[in-house]
């Protein structure tokens, strides 16, 4: 003991100091692994990834779906197409046509049987239930009409003497005129028919009747007509022209069209027919 001194003092001192120096060695290495590996050159922790800075930002989005997850996502159902049947005039006897002018033009020019109609010049959603029909004698309003007889069909074609409106306001105005048809008339089938284009040359030209307003009023009926559960009928398929509006040659002022171009639509009319139980 005497002869080594410094010896003995060197093993007690390295014995009571081994615990300390085990237990930073295990806190070093359990920093390092939670960091992930680093330049010990530079002696710093790397800054976290893109990913990592914006999940603390709180402002990362996670990253899209694997092929193989998304592929296990069931595909969006088509839309179910509405099965046409043709038709004879008969199939109007319990039918009611609503429109403004252009409806008087079809019901004047052509066989719509014994189908009713209310019609009027100028006629909109606006004042569709303050106007009296300039179809039958006496004339009546249309709520006489839906409240006095039972209709197994309903065409309604409004909007092109509205146009001005905000399209919104328009829109919302439909839904009212439609409430309240189908609050008299809950079983019948009902047609919201498109608007009729202009020509491409007075649709350059006008603010207000020009054929993206009347696009984005249709589309706004074929999504209404599909929440009703009801039918969208389009007849600019027979009339437009290769630019996408009115043919001229069936026009005498760019929005309605020649007496004898009615038959047409009569026609097609008649092959939009819908049959229940089939």
């Amino acid at each position: 003991m005497k002869k080594y001194p410094y010896l003995i003092l060197f093993l007690l001192t390295f014995a009571l100091g081994l615990p300390v120096i085990w237990a930073k060695l295990l806190n070093s290495q359990s920093i390092a692994s939670a960091s992930g590996p680093f330049d010990s050159c530079a002696g710093e922790i790397p800054e976290s990834s893109g990913k990592d800075a914006e999940e603390e930002a709180g402002n990362y989005s996670p990253e899209p779906f694997t092929e193989a997850a998304s592929a296990a996502e069931p595909e969006p159902e088509e839309p179910v197409m509405p099965q046409f049947s043709e038709i004879n005039t008969d199939y109007w006897d319990d039918a009611l046509f609503i429109g403004d002018s252009r409806m008087i033009g079809l019901a004047e020019y052509t066989d719509l049987g014994n189908a009713q109609v209310f019609a009027a010049n100028g006629l909109s959603t606006f004042t569709v239930f303050k106007k009296k029909n300039s179809m039958s004698t006496p004339q009546e309003y249309l709520k006489d009409l839906l409240e006095q007889n039972t209709y197994g069909k309903i065409y309604l074609m409004l909007g092109i003497n509205e146009l001005g409106y905000q399209m919104e306001r328009l829109e919302q105005q439909f839904r009212t005129v439609v409430d309240n048809i189908r609050a008299c008339q809950p079983d019948a089938i009902l047609f919201l028919c498109g608007n009729m284009h202009v020509t491409s040359e007075r649709s350059s030209r006008d603010e207000i009747y020009n054929n993206d307003t009347i696009n984005r009023l249709n589309e706004f009926l074929k999504t209404l007509a599909e929440e009703e559960g009801g039918y969208y009928l389009d007849v600019n398929e027979i009339f437009d022209d290769e630019t996408g509006g009115l043919c001229a040659d069936y026009t005498y002022d760019d929005i309605h069209i020649r007496a004898s171009h009615y038959e047409a639509w009569n026609e097609w009319l008649r092959t939009k027919g819908i049959v229940t139980g089939q």
